[in-house]
């Protein structure tokens, strides 16, 4: 039977983080462009560089624009495209003579769509703030350490730099009060509009057609707040003392980051799966999270570093780090993903 997969609205997603990842990429790289100019020749680099900023700031905004524009068009999309999917498995679900039609709700699939955009609005201008925060960052940072003449003025730019653009584009907190990284917190906020989009399609889809239960799927690896849920049967309008699927997701089924589906229930047909928790596997999950987080980091400091040396030095970091990646997978039931490891690549 066709099951509603997460992986199915990643995929969806991953055309915007694509857009906001390589945003991001070449504003790093412009950073490195515009501080390099009179680095090493100008001996009134602080003041060239107080100007300088000004015509970063116009890039950067440029840069914005458009990912602005071309965000918007590919958010509108996505979102019909997840909910048209979601509502195809739930016909994969039923027999062709029990299926009618029922049109995925155009309100519910604009407003999961308005709040998404709301969100990337606000990443953008929280992105311009914290380029803009590392460029006078850098500049402020190599003024005395250069001055101290134990370093050279390159040397003490390019190591404020690197280690700057490590930490990516940052400045967003979500309601938990979780700090993330410019490209991340867009992948999480696509990847949830999207995994929504579809619940919505499939669920609506199922209800038209008169069936009211679902059965959440068991995936390995799972977390804390949704491997309550796996295999359990849940409403989709509430039916006696059965728990609904949105007090499910009130709980914590469906998060940022599930990877739990639904399928429709049939009594008496469909089989449970019994218990498999897994608190070992999410344990092994989150390292390898962790391990990809600072691959990236490490290749946004080669996108920052303001020469050969420096870029060098990042790809090491590069090295060493996906070492441990593979050391990790081979001893652990975690899946290595190289789109992960990447800045340019929705992951």
């Amino acid at each position: 039977m066709a099951e509603l997969s997460p992986h199915q609205a990643e995929e969806l997603a991953a055309r915007i983080v694509e857009l906001y990842s390589t945003a991001e990429y070449e504003l790093l790289r412009q950073l490195a462009v515009h501080l390099n100019k009179g680095l090493d020749a100008d001996e009134h680099w602080t003041e060239r560089q107080l100007r300088e900023i000004q015509t970063f700031q116009r890039l950067a905004l440029a840069v914005l624009e458009k990912l602005r524009a071309d965000s918007a068009i590919a958010v509108r999309e996505v979102i019909v495209q997840a909910g048209n999917r979601g509502a195809a498995v739930a016909v994969g679900q039923m027999t062709a003579a029990g299926a009618a039609s029922a049109m995925v709700d155009p309100y519910a699939v604009a407003a999961v769509a308005a709040e998404l955009e709301q969100t990337l609005t606000a990443s953008r201008s929280r992105i311009f703030r914290s380029v803009d925060d590392i460029y006078r960052r850098v500049i402020v940072e190599t003024t005395p350490l250069a001055a101290q003449g134990a370093i050279t003025r390159r040397e003490a730019a390019d190591r404020a730099l690197r280690r700057l653009a490590a930490n990516g584009v940052t400045g967003f907190i979500d309601r938990a009060g979780k700090r993330w990284e410019a490209a991340s917190y867009v992948e999480m906020a696509s990847r949830q509009a999207t995994k929504e989009a579809a619940i919505q399609g499939h669920t609506n889809r199922l209800i038209a057609n008169g069936h009211n239960l679902v059965i959440v799927s068991d995936v390995p690896q799972e977390c804390e707040k949704c491997r309550p849920f796996e295999g359990k049967v849940l409403a989709l309008k509430p039916e006696g003392q059965r728990t609904t699927l949105d007090e499910a997701k009130r709980r914590g089924l469906f998060h940022p980051g599930c990877r739990h589906s639904i399928t429709r229930y049939q009594p008496g047909r469909t089989r449970s799966f019994g218990e498999t928790a897994d608190p070992q596997g999410d344990k092994d999950r989150q390292k390898l999270r962790y391990l990809e987080r600072q691959v990236r980091a490490a290749r946004r400091e080669e996108a920052a570093a303001l020469d050969d040396a420096g870029r060098k030095a990042a790809r090491a970091k590069v090295r060493a780090r996906q070492a441990q990646i593979r050391e990790h997978v081979d001893t652990t039931s975690a899946k290595r993903q190289p789109a992960r490891e990447r800045i340019t690549a929705a992951r």
